[in-house]
């Protein structure tokens, strides 16, 4: 049986110390479904949610939307905002907490939030900050935003991930690029990515920048922390040109754990990790898997990592009903069901492609979609699940029409109810 690791930390549910979320779920039926939220993009309301939800005591739900917040050209760009963060209380209203606006502050933020013991909240942002190369973040308990630290290039460019926060009270994080400018071909010349601390004082430290190659690039994905103060976290590319699997030692040292070789292997992770009690790490990978009509690729495939580095993939999905590119983490039960989400398939709606599902993968192999999205109801889920009393919270990265967003509307949040 898989065994919880987890923590509250300010009245936040969150996954900082913590690898994985398990609370009780039983049965087979399929979840109800539905949206807690749509999003109407700017003036005033987000949108383009790509992140991971967190929840406080009281039951409210925060996030951040990729745009919307406001008419800003955000530098240029087209007039859809710069991103917001979110809080969703349960009755079901909606607050902005803050609208971006670009440099100096930050924009686009892609991934979700940690909060600290006292309730402050932070995230990253893609762009944006001093040298418009992304942004760590903190929405202070009292509302008030400010910008802790702007990446540069040297320290990182374009964190896509969030953050963990360990008991001292110190942010660690990834960020795409950056770090070595050393790297070698087919990457872009900011860098190969990093992995970073940040302090409670201000102060950054790159704690290991990726060489490419053998080692990897491109870490989008989130972290973890064991008990130990290691890390864990995911190359998107790299290796055989199909990512890896990393640890990061606490003294800095880092280990390749695992190298992804493609189909009929798992390839490009760019979600967060998740652990269970004997050390064995679980994932998704977008691409993977066997051959398919969507991707030479492959369509996905979950993956399962054992301390001794022996990889098993657990499931491939088939580019149909069942859903394909899972291109976020995983969630468990007390169980050892695991759950998550995929961009598409589910059905034949949305262009072709189908809009997407929220599935659950059984200990035996059997995967089953409990949600397959219409597009009236949400499209391209892309974010982690929050699971939280037999409830999965969620969001919809696009679906709904709305203002001047793109045609596929600005997406939603969702809740899935047995």
């Amino acid at each position: 049986m898989l065994t919880a690791i987890g923590a509250r930390l300010g009245g936040f549910f969150v996954c900082a110390l913590a690898t994985a979320i398990f609370v009780p779920w039983g049965g087979a039926h399929a979840a109800d479904y539905s949206v807690l939220h749509t999003f109407t993009g700017p003036p005033g309301d987000g949108g383009n949610p790509w992140s991971d939800l967190i929840e406080d005591k009281a039951g409210n739900l925060y996030g951040t939307t990729l745009r919307g917040g406001s008419t800003d050209y955000c530098g240029g760009r087209a007039p859809l905002g710069c991103g917001t963060v979110f809080k969703l209380a349960p009755d079901g209203s909606e607050t902005v907490l803050h609208a971006f606006t670009g440099q100096p502050d930050g924009a686009y933020p892609s991934a979700g939030l940690v909060s600290d013991k006292g309730g402050n909240v932070y995230g990253t942002t893609g762009f944006g900050g001093a040298y418009n190369k992304g942004t760590v973040f903190e929405i202070a308990k009292n509302g008030s935003e400010s910008v802790l630290y702007s990446f540069e290039g040297k320290h990182g460019v374009r964190p896509a991930a969030g953050l963990i926060v360990n008991e001292a009270g110190d942010l660690f994080g990834t960020t795409a690029y950056g770090g070595d400018r050393n790297c070698p071909q087919r990457v872009v010349v900011s860098g190969c990515g990093t992995v970073f601390r940040l302090a409670q004082n201000g102060t950054e430290t790159v704690l290991h920048a990726f060489a490419g190659a053998g080692e990897g690039n491109e870490p989008e994905g989130g972290l973890i922390m064991d008990p130990s103060g290691n890390i864990y976290g995911t190359t998107e590319l790299g290796g055989d040109g199909a990512g890896n699997v990393f640890k990061l030692a606490p003294d800095g040292t880092e280990t390749v754990l695992y190298t992804f070789h493609g189909k009929p292997d798992a390839a490009r992770p760019s979600g967060s990790l998740m652990m269970d009690g004997a050390g064995n790490l679980y994932g998704a990978a977008a691409f993977g898997g066997n051959s398919c009509w969507f991707s030479v690729l492959g369509c996905g495939a979950i993956f399962k990592l054992e301390p001794n580095g022996n990889e098993s993939v657990l499931y491939t999905f088939a580019a149909g009903g069942d859903g394909f590119v899972p291109d976020a983490g995983l969630v468990a039960d007390d169980r050892g069901n695991l759950y998550g989400t995929t961009l598409y398939g589910g059905n034949q709606g949305c262009s072709g492609d189908g809009c997407g599902t929220v599935f659950r993968l059984a200990p035996s192999g059997k995967e089953t979609v409990l949600h397959a999205f219409n597009g009236r109801d949400g499209y391209e889920p892309g974010s982690n699940l929050l699971f939280v009393n037999g409830r999965l919270y969620g969001t919809a990265s696009s679906g709904f029409a709305c203002g001047r967003s793109p045609r596929r509307g600005c997406g939603s949040v969702f809740e899935l109810q047995k």
